[in-house]
């Protein structure tokens, strides 16, 4: 289903942050359809846009918190952001 206007109080863009981005590109490409772009700029950190069809319908970016213990790993969980459409 595809909006052409907001829906008061409906999401209008989902933000994930993860330690893996590859196997959250990889789950919502099978889950939703979702083509994934990462900027390849090094300034841009990771950040990965997804497409559904021509549309940007969310971004994945890597989390920032690393954890000494485990090398290579966040230190918090994945968190989604949702902000919802005003009117």
């Amino acid at each position: 289903m595809k909006l052409t206007a907001p829906v008061p109080g409906g999401p209008c863009w989902i933000e994930l942050s993860t330690s893996d981005v590859p196997a959250a590109k990889s789950f919502y490409a099978a889950l939703f359809g979702w083509r994934s772009e990462t900027d390849p700029r090094p300034e841009a950190g990771g950040y990965t846009m997804a497409h559904l069809g021509n549309d940007r319908v969310a971004a994945l970016s890597p989390s920032t918190s690393r954890d000494s213990r485990r090398p290579g790993r966040s230190r918090s969980p994945p968190r989604t952001r949702t902000p919802r459409s005003r009117r």
